[in-house]
């Protein structure tokens, strides 16, 4: 028999991927599946390689604990494992940066060049 937290478990996981598949289809979201190249769109998973994740060195462990987690999320759906780098120069095609912002030197150094508008992260747990 199957534990009521795993059921539970399951179900939301189901959930999730209808409610993707149902946006799968719209290319124009800001996070989306879709099956082809455009301007504007990073894939975390292209021919089977997994996009680099980029984080500091001096990063809280909590940040290298969830990078290494997408990572290897990024891994299973691409087959290929995914990298998890801490200099900017040892990262290879597209690049997810993960910090915090106001603690992370790689997040200053975008914001200091107007490469991102921290207006657009602050106060979110999670932004893109």
């Amino acid at each position: 028999m199957i534990p009521l937290r795993r059921l539970l478990l399951l179900a939301a996981a189901m959930l999730g991927l209808w409610a993707t598949a149902a946006q799968a289809q719209d290319c124009s979201a800001p996070v989306a599946v879709c099956g082809e190249d455009g301007a504007g769109r990073l894939a975390l998973v292209a021919a089977g390689r997994p996009a680099t994740v980029l984080i500091d060195a001096a990063a809280d462990p909590a940040v290298g604990h969830a990078a290494r987690a997408f990572a290897a999320d990024l891994g299973r759906v691409g087959g290929t494992a995914g990298q998890v780098v801490q200099d900017p120069a040892a990262a290879q095609g597209p690049v997810v940066l993960i910090g915090q912002l106001g603690r992370s030197a790689l997040i200053e150094d975008l914001r200091s060049r107007g490469l991102i508008d921290p207006a657009d992260l602050a106060g979110q747990w999670e932004a893109y």
